[in-house]
């Protein structure tokens, strides 16, 4: 039976609305030694959406269907207990999807705090396994090699189209995982402390390690990423979806004390910092990139190789802006440029000046400094990238830009922007702090028609940058 401390009931209480119920009494006995059928305690079916689930000698076979409508990306399963594990065992038969792009996953998560224990097999990786564990969804890459801090990738015996044994055992002192019976890798939690804003950032001394109720999760997802997953999957070799099977599960918890609860369950947005030099690379549906706060014209002209529009036609064509106002904390400057950096500016954006709205560029606007080669016509201020002035063809060109004489401290702007179509040439939409260097933008890569960088940046240091996939 699990003894639940006076923390576990300080973390029932805490809005926790990912894992309410935990794994205790009776139902620490959970255990399907096979799948006849659906069970209650496992939900396959949580989104309208969703790949198809089946049931046949006794495993549950989950299969990644092929994309509907214009997405390129296959419709994923999930089976997610209907409890959570504040530390305890999780067993596992499973055999993984085969196609690479294909992942398929044992992982403990809580939705709200991010914490999460997992293991991820990548389809076509056949003789090994991603072994991961994350605290309140920090990640913290090597500045070298940019691999994850605290993953491992783990040899083991073939794993496609045959099933294996897997566990993750989770206690207050150390995660370990075990294949087929043998351990694997072992974490201790006192390996992990972390002190405020050294490692993952957080601005509080802890340990970087998982402390909160766990949902039980196995599942099969598409990562288009040809980076990480062995990406993408042709859909049209694989008319019939990707799968994989689960032959058994089991919880078990643990019966020791629980220490006290004391971490902030949840950091604010104000005062988290995510990972540095975190990328990721993800091709996304058309809709997925229209959402954002800057659109892409679509029907650009194609590129050509004729050396003088090169270095004379680069040009961004930006035809509306618009700002919108939320006072908070830090303000930041909008620049709108090709390849150039930004005045600082030290004015806020407030009152009357909230309402900046610029339906078309007939001319030069006050809200706007200039540098550069920067025009108007037809209603659209064109930035242009000229030829280096040293005369050498190889040399960096003269950037451009447009910037705001005025910050934002949060907010929205919108601008309708054609980027230019040269490799090279980096047209950008960005919000910029000269001072802390804080930064959030769009970078768009001349020749990269389908595809736009997100970035965000806290105090010049890369946080995140998300490659999406446009029309």
């Amino acid at each position: 039976m699990l003894l639940v401390s006076a923390a576990a009931a300080a973390i029932a209480g805490t809005g926790l609305v990912a894992a309410q119920s935990l794994f205790q009494g009776d139902s620490c006995n959970f255990n399907i030694d096979s799948f006849t059928g659906a069970n209650a305690g496992l939900v396959t079916c949580i989104s309208s959406i969703a790949g198809a689930v089946s049931y046949s000698g006794g495993s549950m076979i989950m299969t990644l269907e092929p994309p509907s409508g214009s997405s390129n990306v296959g419709i994923s399963v999930i089976g997610t207990t209907t409890l959570s594990l504040l530390y305890g065992t999780v067993e596992a038969t499973i055999e993984q999807g085969n196609i690479g792009g294909v992942v398929t996953y044992l992982t403990l998560i809580n939705q709200t705090s991010l914490d999460e224990v997992d293991y991820e097999w990548i389809g076509d990786e056949s003789t090994s396994v991603w072994t991961n564990f994350f605290y309140r969804g920090r990640r913290e890459r090597d500045p070298t090699t940019l691999n994850e801090i605290w993953s491992k990738q783990i040899s083991m015996a073939e794993n496609t189209m045959q099933s294996h044994d897997y566990k993750i055992e989770w206690t207050p002192d150390h995660i370990s995982w075990y294949i087929d019976g043998s351990l694997v890798r072992t974490q201790n939690k006192n390996d992990t402390f972390e002190s405020a804003g050294t490692g993952d950032g957080l601005p509080y001394d802890h340990y970087h390690y998982p402390d909160t109720p766990l949902t039980v999760n196995v599942g099969i997802w598409n990562d288009q990423d040809p980076v990480w997953s062995n990406g993408p999957v042709n859909w049209a070799n694989y008319p019939n979806g990707v799968t994989a099977k689960v032959s058994s599960l089991k919880v078990s918890c643990y019966t020791g004390n629980i220490p006290t609860f004391t971490d902030p369950v949840v950091v604010t947005t104000a005062t988290a910092v995510l990972e540095t030099r975190f990328q990721q690379s993800y091709t996304t549906s058309p809709t997925s990139s229209a959402t954002g706060t800057a659109t892409v014209l679509t029907g650009l002209p194609a590129k050509t190789n004729d050396a003088t529009s090169k270095t004379l036609s680069i040009t961004l064509l930006i035809t509306y802006v618009l700002f919108s106002f939320l006072p908070l904390m830090r303000p930041l400057t909008i620049l709108v440029a090709l390849a150039a950096c930004g005045a600082h500016a030290q004015s806020l954006f407030q009152g009357d000046s909230c309402n900046l709205n610029i339906p078309n560029f007939n001319s030069a606007n006050s809200a706007f400094g200039t540098g550069g080669h920067v025009t108007y016509s037809d209603g659209q201020m064109i930035v242009t990238v000229m030829p280096p002035s040293s005369g050498v063809p190889t040399d960096d060109g003269i950037g451009a830009i447009a910037t705001t004489s005025l910050s934002l401290l949060y907010g929205t702007v919108e601008a309708t922007i054609q980027q230019s179509t040269v490799g090279g040439v980096v047209t950008y939409l960005t919000l910029i702090n000269d001072d802390t260097k804080d930064e959030i933008d769009y970078e768009w890569i001349g020749n990269e028609r389908t595809s736009v960088w997100t970035n965000f940046f806290f105090e010049g240091i890369k946080r995140l940058c998300v490659k999406l996939g446009i029309t």
